[in-house]
């Protein structure tokens, strides 16, 4: 049996329609804003980015939820030949911990212990750049929250929710210090597919460049 850690979050989200119709009648509006980020204009974004492949799940921006991740770590994942679908995705264990990660003598263990303390952690999801230390334009990411690692083998896999609003990739590219992100003359680690883990407050450096989780 795969060593597994769950937890399970009820949700809140707001949804407001307008239209005619009754029971079988048809919506002809209708709009979901969350994080202050219209849904109309997010999930397109998502999608063309590459981030998530069809259908993009919907983000779940739970204020109590936020309020409650730690404000010491986070993780940064960047994955490559994959897009972050049905809100699950994998790492190979040699790309897991093993290189850019603060602390990391105390995280690689992965004991039930340790696996806790990652799922109270907010979350950085990336898609390798698709240039050295910079990628397309159009590229976002997200934060989120994991809320289950299941160890099997080589592989680890993840379940997550995302938050609104989505951050421009190049945001960190042109910010690598203030996000942790080890650099070299010409490159940066948003080059290099991994997961590491950051001794840094997360929401509070995205909220200093006006991307505030909430």
């Amino acid at each position: 049996m795969p060593d597994e850690i769950d937890t399970r979050n009820v949700r809140d989200i707001s949804i407001s329609a307008s239209g005619s119709g009754i029971a079988a009648g048809s919506i002809q509006s209708l709009n979901v804003n969350i994080g202050g980020t219209d849904l109309q204009t997010l999930l397109p974004l998502l999608q063309n980015a590459g981030l998530f492949s069809s259908p993009v799940p919907v983000p779940s921006n739970d204020p109590i939820e936020i309020g409650q991740l730690r404000r010491d770590y986070y993780n940064l994942f960047v994955i490559e030949d994959e897009t972050y679908k049905d809100g699950s995705f994998s790492i190979s264990r040699s790309d897991a911990l093993t290189r850019y990660t603060h602390n990391a003598d105390h995280f690689r263990p992965m004991t039930a212990d340790i696996i806790a303390e990652i799922l109270s952690m907010p979350c950085l999801f990336t898609i390798r750049n698709d240039d050295f230390s910079r990628c397309s334009e159009n590229w976002v990411c997200v934060a989120g929250k994991l809320s289950k690692i299941t160890v099997h083998g080589s592989v680890i896999k993840f379940k997550f929710g995302y938050y609104a609003p989505a951050i421009p990739q190049n945001l960190l590219n042109q910010n690598a210090e203030l996000f942790g992100l080890a650099t070299s003359s010409l490159r940066n680690e948003l080059d290099d597919e991994h997961w590491a883990i950051k001794k840094i407050d997360l929401l509070t450096r995205l909220k200093d460049q006006n991307y505030e989780i909430r």
